[in-house]
C-alpha cells in the first residue's frame, strides 16, 4: 500500500547555464519521512528494507528515462555513511540509504545477496550502498574488497569516490602483499585513461598521487608504493588534500574539489592558459564528462580568484570568447564573486574599472545572475571596507 502512496515525481529546474536547453530534474516525494516506522525493529526489518529498495530503483529509473545518461547521485548524497557533507538528510531518498546501510551491517548473512543485487540494479545509490556495504563487512577480507573493485575497474568512478576511498580506507591494514603489487600495477596502468578523461598530465599524475597518499596513511609499510608517491610529490609538487575521501568537500559555502587544488588552478593558469580555457570548455561528448563538473569549475573559480585576484583578469580574458549555452555567463559571475570574496587591496580599483565597463557595455542586457553577482561584489567589498 506505501508503495502505491509514496511514488517518487520529478521536479523540473531551468539550467542557469543552457536556458534555452532541455529542464534539470530533481527527484522529489509526498513526504520526507516513514511516519509510523520509528523504532530500530522495523527500520531493519524485510519489508521496510524492501521497500527502501525499490523506492531507490525507481526514482533512479524515473530520473534516468527523463534526463537519458546516467544518474549522478554524489552531489545530492555526497557520503553513504552519516556525515555533515549530506545536506539532504530529511529528504526521503537520504531515508531510504540509512535504512538499507544499516540493513546490510545488521545482515551479513545476506551480505553476498545484497551485493549482487544491489550492484546489478541500475541505481547509483544502490551501486555505492554495494560498495559501502563491502567496505564494513566482517566476513569479506581485505584481498577480497581490493580485488572486487579492480575486477570492476571502478577504482576512479566519480560518483562512488567516497566510497571507494572507505572500503581502501577499512581494507588498506591487512591487504596482502600480492594484492598490493595487482593494485600498483592497476595504478600505474591508468595513467593513460586518467590523462584521456582530463586532458592534463599534472591532473592525471595526482589521482593516482590521491590514491597512494590515502593508502598510505591508512596502511601498513609499503616501501615501493611509498617511493612513487614520494616521486610524484617531489617532481609535481604534490600535497595531500585534507579531505581527500570525498570529490568535493563543502567548508561552511565553500568547495574544495578532487584533482586540482587551488595553487594547481592558479599555477596551470599562469604556465598554460589555454589547458584551462579546454577544460572549463570541453565538450561532455569529447571529455566524457558529465554538466555538473561545471558546478566544480564555478566553485574552483571562485575559491582561487578569492586566494589571487590577478588571475581573474586572465580568466576573463578566456571566458568572454565563448558563449556555449550560458556557460560563459556563469563563469563571468563566478570571476564577480570571486573578487568579492576578496580583499582587493591594490587591486580594487582596475576591477571597480572593468565592472564599469562590463555593465556599461551590457547596454542594460545583464542576465539576472550576472545582475545578483555585482550587487554581490559590491556588498563584500563594502563589507571588506568596514572592517
Amino acid at each position: 500500500m506505501l508503495s502505491l502512496i509514496i511514488r517518487p515525481y520529478l521536479k523540473l529546474f531551468s539550467s542557469p547555464w543552457d536556458k534555452d536547453g532541455k529542464p534539470t530534474a530533481n527527484i522529489m516525494w509526498p513526504c520526507n519521512g516513514l511516519f509510523g516506522i520509528n523504532d530500530e525493529e522495523k527500520l531493519n526489518s524485510n519489508i521496510t528494507a524492501a521497500f527502501a529498495e525499490d523506492g531507490l530503483k525507481k526514482a533512479s529509473e524515473l530520473l534516468c528515462s527523463y534526463q537519458e545518461h546516467d544518474e549522478i547521485s554524489h552531489l545530492d548524497r555526497p557520503s553513504i555513511e552519516p556525515s555533515d557533507q549530506n545536506w539532504r538528510p530529511s529528504d526521503l531518498t537520504s531515508t531510504f540509504v540509512d535504512i538499507l546501510r544499516n540493513y546490510a551491517h545488521c545482515h551479513p548473512e545476506q551480505e553476498d545477496v545484497l551485493i549482487e543485487r544491489w550492484w546489478n540494479s541500475g541505481s547509483a545509490l544502490l551501486k555505492r550502498l554495494t560498495i559501502n556495504a563491502i567496505a564494513f563487512s566482517e566476513v569479506w577480507d581485505a584481498d577480497r574488497k581490493i580485488q572486487w573493485i579492480l575486477d570492476r575497474d571502478y577504482l576512479f568512478d566519480s560518483d562512488a569516490h567516497h566510497e571507494i576511498y572507505t572500503l581502501l580506507k577499512q581494507a588498506s591494514p591487512q591487504i596482502g602483499q600480492n594484492t598490493k603489487q595487482k593494485l600498483l600495477l592497476y595504478l600505474k596502468g591508468k595513467y593513460d585513461y586518467l590523462l584521456e578523461l582530463f586532458s592534463d598530465e599534472r591532473i592525471a599524475r595526482y589521482e593516482q598521487y590521491d590514491v597512494l597518499q590515502w593508502i598510505l596513511k591508512y596502511g601498513d609499510n609499503w616501501p615501493e608504493a611509498q617511493h612513487w608517491c614520494d616521486v610524484l610529490a617531489r617532481e609535481n609538487g604534490f600535497k595531500p588534500r585534507e579531505h581527500s575521501d570525498f570529490s568535493v568537500y563543502h567548508y561552511s559555502g565553500s568547495v574544495e574539489s578532487a584533482g586540482i587544488s587551488n595553487e594547481q588552478f592558479i599555477e596551470l593558469l599562469r604556465v598554460s592558459p589555454s589547458e584551462i580555457e579546454k577544460r572549463l570548455f570541453a565538450k561532455t561528448d569529447e571529455q566524457g564528462w558529465p554538466g555538473p563538473d561545471i558546478d566544480l569549475f564555478i566553485n574552483r573559480i571562485q575559491e582561487a580568484i578569492a586566494c589571487d585576484p590577478q588571475i581573474g583578469f586572465t580568466l576573463w580574458g578566456l571566458v568572454n570568447r565563448h558563449e556555449e549555452g550560458g556557460t560563459a555567463m556563469q563563469y563571468r559571475c563566478a570571476i564577480i564573486r570571486g573578487w568579492g570574496m576578496s580583499s582587493l587591496k591594490s587591486s580594487q580599483e582596475p576591477v571597480l574599472d572593468l565592472m564599469k565597463d562590463f555593465c556599461l557595455t551590457s547596454n542594460c542586457d545583464l542576465s539576472f545572475d550576472e545582475i545578483n553577482a555585482v550587487s554581490g561584489f559590491l556588498n563584500e567589498q563594502i563589507n571588506h571596507e568596514k572592517k
